[in-house]
């Protein structure tokens, strides 16, 4: 008798197939929503890096008592913490904790799929360009090398991908 079992083939039964299909199809449907939320996800974190950098610069500037800003370029998708440390001085990468130079953070390598899409600075230009605080928090427009242009006449605006947005407010320095 055992003989005769060993010797037959199994197979799945009709019962055991719709089985295996109800379950794929409810797996299925519950990882598909969730990759949708992952990149939604990766839009809100790199929408509160770009808040982090934007607080940090501020932060620094009242601390030290000299323009802190970040320095955003839309080729390269970059954010970088900037400072002038001596009065006429050129802006250079912001000291991180440790004392060494603050790294550039790259958005797209961070948060695949999120890119920095513009730019509009407190002046209406829109182009690669650093937002800059000065000691109080209050953000000022500078130009490429530095030296004080004016205060901001509208807040800047810094758009991701996705439609996400950060303001920073024209008369407090408001980072949001």
């Amino acid at each position: 008798m055992s003989a005769s079992r060993t010797s037959r083939s199994r197979a799945f039964t009709l019962v055991e197939a719709m089985i295996v299909v109800i379950l794929m199809s409810i797996i299925a449907a519950t990882v598909v929503p969730a990759l949708g939320n992952l990149d939604e996800a990766r839009r809100g974190a790199a929408t509160d890096e770009v808040v982090r950098l934007l607080t940090h610069a501020r932060a620094l500037a009242m601390a030290s008592g000299r323009p802190g800003g970040v320095a955003f370029d839309l080729a390269s998708g970059s954010a970088q913490v900037v400072a002038i440390t001596s009065s006429g001085g050129a802006p250079e990468a912001a000291a991180d904790a440790l004392g060494q130079p603050e790294r550039p953070v790259l958005l797209s390598d961070l948060y695949s799929g999120v890119e920095l899409v513009s730019i509009i600075h407190g002046d209406g230009s829109t182009a690669s360009g650093t937002v800059w605080f000065r000691f109080d928090g209050i953000p000022q427009l500078r130009d490429a090398g530095g030296t004080l242009v004016g205060p901001f006449s509208q807040d800047a605006v810094i758009e991701l991908s996705g439609s996400r947005t950060v303001t920073v407010r024209m008369g407090t320095g408001l980072v949001e």
